[in-house]
């Protein structure tokens, strides 16, 4: 067995796939393959792939099309390593690290394994966290693909790839994905600065095939309902070992974390790249709408948390965090509109600059 298989789903994007194959087999080694998934592509993806001749890439077709984000789990499920990585076809790994992080893999058992993209020079800091609960609790429950590693061995053995069609609608499927393997072993942060996304501007001249039913993963309701996902599918559920002190904790934490993601629609909306990848127009969500989406949020915290039996026990201290959040509002909208400006100067002063 390869300790890793890199899994690439794709779908009519044959430039930067091929430039992404190729670089990752020019690297001098035999333990690893590149997984592509293709979705029933109609432009030149299978003529390319099945030009390159190297047995460590091996291409899987569907027999039709799939929602991209189902197709992005079918490709986990394919990998036959140890160990699956996961790159999105327009983003990049840095061959040149490859090497030493299959090296460190082998000496290393882990359930779920997050790579934070590239950020400079990497540190090679290792975060571990013990399996269930203290996993659960450090891992984002909502995480851009690229970077994520999941155990195939433990995955294929104990879940099955039909089960996370149900949640396709909430943009991160993947993220169910990994909450359920960390149960199984321990997980771990590694910064090894492995890949990267292209420049921006790539953006600009490439749509996304994410969308499904038109959703985006900044949306404001798309927060909303993945919140609600993360509550009904980690609260209550017998498949997660975790304590009455551990569910609650962990309720609240899943509360502050999507209320932290509510102003990405506010500044996703102005940025004209992000935009344009998405085929959307770019507009202005003023303070008041805000206000009318905080609100939102805060009164589906408030259903939510009613429909757990924790309602109870939970109410006074939830009204405490609950005013902290609403006080929040000003500041946080203030915090965006600086966010923004930086980001459209250097949209425009710096050519490559990269989200």
């Amino acid at each position: 067995m390869k300790t890793l298989s890199i899994c690439i789903p794709t779908y009519n994007r044959v430039n930067q796939l091929e430039e992404l194959v190729k670089s990752l087999l020019t690297v001098k080694s035999d333990d690893f393959e590149v997984v592509v998934t293709d979705n029933c592509s109609t432009d030149k993806t299978l003529d390319m792939l099945n030009s390159i001749s190297d047995e460590r890439l091996v291409i899987h077709t569907n027999q039709h099309p799939e929602p991209a984000l189902y197709n992005m789990i079918v490709s986990l499920f394919n990998a036959s390593g140890k160990y699956a990585l996961y790159c999105n076809d327009r983003d990049i790994i840095y061959e040149e690290h490859l090497l030493s992080f299959i090296e460190f893999l082998k000496d290393h058992q882990y359930s779920y394994l997050h790579i934070p993209k590239y950020h400079g020079k990497p540190t090679f800091k290792l975060n571990e966290y013990e399996k269930g609960f203290d996993s659960l609790i450090h891992h984002p429950f909502c995480e851009h693909p690229t970077g994520m590693v999941f155990n195939a061995e433990i995955m294929k053995k104990n879940l099955h790839k039909e089960d996370y069609k149900k949640y396709i609608e909430y943009i991160h499927t993947f993220c169910f994905l990994n909450q359920d393997l960390v149960i199984y072993e321990k997980s771990a942060t590694y910064d090894i600065c492995l890949w990267d996304p292209r420049p921006s501007i790539f953006k600009v001249q490439s749509s996304s095939g994410t969308i499904h039913k038109g959703q985006l993963f900044f949306d404001s309701d798309t927060t909303i309902r993945s919140m609600v996902a993360e509550i009904e599918h980690l609260i209550g559920n017998s498949f997660f070992p975790l304590s009455s002190e551990q569910q609650k904790k962990l309720i609240f934490t899943i509360f502050i974390y999507f209320k932290k993601r509510l102003m990405l629609a506010k500044e996703y909306y102005a940025n004209t790249r992000e935009c344009a990848h998405y085929n959307i127009k770019p507009r202005h969500i003023s303070f008041f709408k805000m206000k009318d989406i905080y609100n939102q949020y805060l009164n589906e915290c408030d259903n939510v948390l009613k429909s757990t039996s924790f309602y109870e026990e939970l109410r006074d201290d939830w009204t405490a965090v609950r005013n902290s959040l609403s006080k929040s509002l000003f500041r946080d909208y203030i915090l965006c509109n600086k966010n923004i400006i930086a980001k459209k100067i250097k949209q425009k002063f710096i050519l490559n600059y990269r989200f």
